[in-house]
């Protein structure tokens, strides 16, 4: 017996052993799933979370030129890119190294002592402009090289601008240039307002789309414009103005288009490098934002944002890529503000005093994340966080863009230009996926239930053990798959059978029921041997009857349908409308309720249907009375995990769409889930941009709401395990 028991205790021992094993296995993979868990919600925040960062700007370095060199113009210096600067009659380009301003190789440019000079960076190479005491304007185009700075001359012309003291150098806020991609338009301030002139290249030139350096410019046309100050807009051909309160905007004859009376004096008019956009700051501190909008044609400017800068402007810088703007006021304030929504995100305090008066202030740029400001011969630079430029207001309420006739819910993160507006609305893409997901419910739920309820309660053991592997296989299919054959077969001919479509969606239930009403009667008039089973005779006899009704009675006339729902609801992409994708998810999510619905069903206790029957209640009578009653909370969470994985669709969603964000509910129109706009978007994304990061946002949402979703179909079947363990 001691052997025996020696035996035993050693068995005993390793099984023990054995258990403790597995369970610390177990234990480790549970906590590594935990911690990968963790490790994407910390990956989702840390990328994230600088978008709820307060933008500001932080000190890296204050540059000095030498003494008495006064900087007109700042480059991106990190991008070996000068600072030019006057001294004693010479242009001089300076650079970057070590945190130090200098000269490579004493390189200078000689002008004229009277002369007025402007540099201007036009496709990526500058321009110099200098306005002479004789009332010259030079135009060259400078390169700066190891051998020196080589100027093209690209024109040379006199201009008529009545000045009352011609022979003194013009400031710098006496005259202005702007240039676009064919023409450049100078202003010079005179006695009785503002002249006008307008450059392009001549005739006798290369004939090219574009000014090239080559190329000489020919004086168009001069116009004259009373006003205290000017904005140039060669981009649409247009000039705005202002006198006091009046507002005015010209074409390019000088004439004026449009003039509004404002409520209060104006300070000063902007525009952004968009030039689609002007800023007009007025006495009280406000300053409102004019979009561009297109009138048959014509280019007119409407008034929108408002923002509440509350003390007067010296200079501003705006980043319609980025949705921001920085001001820099009189009152050494930087103030930081989304250009669509009007917010002033945040004020910071600069400890610098020399912005104490406009003309203090000789260049103020930003590049990238770098912010420049000039003041004679000092360039102070700041390191640039922006990340928040985005917010909630942009993402979730309408905001109004430019060129767009109303605010609205706009997603386009790309366009042809980085000169245009970046639009982040989430609401198109949430719409989107609510909309698919919803719409594949509809068509899912009376299939998934009903195949359901039948195989668990109706058909025999022999039925069902065939029939439910086969339903359940049907979700191992990728839904690429589906996909495809939605997007080459059932979206094809969508717009021929249009209404036939519709039909078959809306009729299939109700055939299902009637089916339901009659199969128990018809059943009863057959040999014994086949009633069991007879419902399946029943269904497709009546489904070929009603497909052939269809057939023959209505698409006949579905190609008029289709056009009188055209001339109805406007043109549309039939083939890529959400009914199509409502039918292709709504069949690709069906498995996923069927499974868990089938099982709750034919789980419920026998002996409860086993009582409803001695209580004399029929098959239907226990079905709604008692099965249905008890599977009810598994059937609810089944539901949800289905709404879950139909929210969570990418490919097959991104393959039937026709990928438009659009935020309407329209049913024949197209639409973008958050998951597609994932898919297209994330891998052409600059990595820690603002598009980067609103990309991992949209993620954050749908992590965020899977997690809730499954974790609350889990708490359900939970406590219907919990009942039924109790019962």
């Amino acid at each position: 017996m001691s052997g025996l028991t020696s035996f035993t205790q050693d068995i005993t021992k390793k099984r023990m052993m054995k258990d403790v094993f597995a369970a610390r296995v177990i234990t480790l993979g549970g906590l590594t799933i935990l911690l990968m868990l963790g490790a994407i919600i910390w990956h989702l925040l840390r990328v994230v979370l600088p978008l709820a960062r307060t933008p500001e700007v932080e000190t890296q370095a204050v540059l000095h030129l030498p003494d008495n060199h006064h900087a007109i113009v700042v480059g991106d210096l990190d991008n070996n890119q000068p600072a030019w600067s006057v001294h004693d009659c010479r242009l001089t380009p300076y650079y970057l190294s070590d945190n130090k301003m200098f000269n490579k190789g004493g390189l200078s440019l000689e002008t004229n002592c009277l002369e007025s000079i402007k540099i201007l960076t036009l496709d990526r190479e500058q321009w110099l402009f200098r306005y002479s005491d004789d009332n010259h304007l030079t135009m060259e185009k400078l390169n700066v090289s190891q051998e020196g700075i080589e100027t093209a001359f690209v024109g040379r012309h006199k201009l008529d601008t009545q000045l009352s003291e011609p022979k003194r150098p013009l400031n710098a806020q006496d005259w202005i240039v702007k240039a676009n991609a064919k023409s450049i338009s100078v202003a010079m301030k005179n006695m009785n307002g503002w002249r006008v002139f307008t450059f392009s290249q001549n005739s006798s030139s290369d004939d090219s789309s574009s000014l090239t350096p080559a190329s000489l410019l020919d004086l168009q046309r001069s116009i004259s414009i009373e006003a205290e100050r000017i904005v140039l807009i060669p981009r649409y051909q247009q000039i705005v103005g202002f006198n006091a309160s009046t507002l005015s905007f010209y074409d390019e004859m000088g004439v004026a288009d449009a003039a509004y009376e404002l409520d209060e004096p104006i300070l000063n008019i902007s525009t952004n490098e968009s030039q689609r956009s002007i800023f007009v700051e007025m006495a009280s501190g406000k300053l409102r934002k004019w979009l561009i909008k297109n009138e048959n044609g014509a280019f007119t400017y409407k008034p929108s944002t408002l923002f509440d800068v509350k003390t007067p402007i010296v200079s501003s810088v705006h980043s319609p890529s980025e949705q921001s703007a920085l001001f820099l006021t009189t009152k050494n304030e930087l103030l930081f503000a989304n250009t669509l929504t009007g917010e002033i995100i945040q004020r910071q305090q600069l400890a610098i005093d020399f912005l104490a008066a406009t003309e203090s202030v000789d260049w103020f740029g930003l590049y990238q994340n770098k912010l420049y400001i000039a003041s004679g011969s000092t360039i102070f630079s700041w390191l640039f966080y922006n990340e928040s430029s985005v917010t909630t207001q942009a993402l979730f309420n309408q905001v109004w863009y430019e060129g767009y006739d109303q605010p609205g819910y706009i997603w386009q993160s790309t366009s042809s230009s980085n000169q245009t507006e970046a639009k982040f609305s989430l609401v198109p893409l949430i719409i989107g996926s609510l909309k698919s997901a919803l719409l594949a419910m509809v068509v899912a739920i009376p299939l998934a239930l009903g195949a359901a309820v039948y195989t668990a309660f109706f058909s025999p053991d022999m039925v069902r053990n065939r029939l439910k592997p086969v339903v359940e296989f049907l979700e191992a299919i990728p839904s690429v798959v589906i996909g495809f054959v939605a997007a080459g077969w059932m979206a094809t001919m969508t717009e021929e059978t249009l209404l036939s479509f519709i039909l078959a969606v809306l009729l299939l239930p109700v055939v299902l029921w009637l089916v339901a009403l009659v199969q128990y009667r018809f059943a009863q008039r057959l040999p014994k041997q086949w009633q069991r089973g007879a419902e399946w005779l029943a269904i497709a006899i009546i489904l070929i009857v009603l497909g052939l009704l269809i057939e023959l009675g209505i698409s006949s006339f579905s190609h008029g349908f289709a056009s009188l729902a055209a001339e109805a609801f406007g043109e549309s992409h039939w083939n890529k409308s959400t009914l199509v994708v409502a039918l292709a998810l709504g069949i690709a999510i069906v498995p996923t309720i069927y499974s868990i619905a089938e099982d709750a069903i034919y789980e419920v206790p026998i002996y409860l249907r086993q009582a409803s029957f001695a209580l004399g209640a029929t098959q239907l009578q226990t079905l709604q009375k008692v099965v249905l009653v008890a599977a009810f909370p598994s059937i609810v969470s089944a539901i949800i995990l289905g709404f879950s994985r139909a929210f969570g669709e990418t490919i097959l969603v991104l393959m039937i769409t026709g990928n438009t964000p659009i935020a309407d509910w329209d049913l024949l129109v197209g639409l973008r889930s958050m998951t597609a706009n994932l898919a297209i978007e994330l891998p052409e994304a600059e990595v820690n941009s603002t598009h980067y990061r609103i990309l991992f946002l949209t993620a954050l949402i749908l992590f965020v709401f899977t997690f809730v979703i499954n974790t609350l179909a889990e708490w359900v079947r939970g406590n219907v395990r919990r009942r039924y363990r109790y019962a």
